[in-house]
């Protein structure tokens, strides 16, 4: 019999998750080929996790006010705030490689600054943290800590904001513009072209009003110079016919 080290049976059930996650959406498809109702709306995790690593300008004037809204959000003992913290600096340290400067220091300073107090993420089960505590304390470098340790951790850190936070965000004005802008400039781009295409045309419809209420007020104008002068032309007229008539009369 093989003999499963604490380590290795939080690696295998991780793995467990992942195929699971991978077999739901491939489920998810099937039911409904076109996506599913929450893609459509924004509503899914991994919107939120877009949200919060995106670096697209859009994305990052949007993550100003998720966070004021997170900040809102945290009077109660949900930790949001602390949960939304540890999964950003887990993300950083995801991307982290193992025995590189600074990864045994980056391990140390997440367990202990959100991990270790009970009360900052009480969305972690006892399991994932003894799996963290686990693969700290191994001896076995093949089990040792690695990029992957707070994984299983930043999943539930990050359903907890979602559920909490991100839902009610999302459908402030705030929330459906930045879905809303995203998915016809991201995940729509053919829209963006039938709107630009839609702006030209308008843009174009513009001028030529504006060309033909000039050239109409232009010719009003001249119209009115020609009147003016035609009136002077009759009172010339008109004056000399009478100067005329009393220089016969008078002769």
């Amino acid at each position: 019999a093989i003999l499963l080290t604490g380590v290795d049976m939080a690696r295998e059930r991780f793995q467990f998750a992942i195929e699971d996650r991978a077999s739901s959406a491939i489920e998810a498809k099937l039911r409904d080929p076109e996506g599913t109702q929450g893609e459509i709306e924004g509503k899914t995790t991994s919107h939120l996790a877009i949200l919060l690593t995106e670096a697209s300008t859009l994305s990052a004037t949007a993550r100003k006010t998720f966070k004021k809204h997170v900040r809102k959000a945290s009077g109660d003992s949900s930790g949001f705030s602390d949960a939304l913290a540890f999964w950003l600096a887990a993300e950083d340290f995801r991307h982290m490689i193992k025995g590189d400067p600074g990864f045994a220091h980056a391990v140390k300073r997440i367990y202990k600054t959100y991990v270790r107090p009970p009360a900052k993420l009480p969305m972690l089960t006892m399991g994932v943290r003894n799996d963290i505590v686990d693969a700290m304390e191994t001896t076995n470098k093949d089990n040792a800590a690695d990029a992957t340790l707070y994984v299983a951790a930043q999943a539930l850190a990050i359903r907890t904001v979602f559920s909490g936070v991100y839902l009610d965000w999302l459908g402030t004005a705030d929330g459906f513009r930045w879905h809303a802008t995203r998915r016809v400039e991201t995940i729509e781009p053919r829209h963006i072209a039938a709107i630009r295409r839609f702006q030209r045309g308008w843009r174009k419809k513009l001028r030529e009003r504006k060309e033909a209420a000039e050239a109409a007020e232009a010719q009003r104008l001249q119209d009115e110079e020609d009147e003016k002068w035609r009136i002077i032309e009759e009172k010339r007229a008109a004056s000399e016919a009478a100067w005329e008539a009393k220089r016969v009369q008078w002769a």
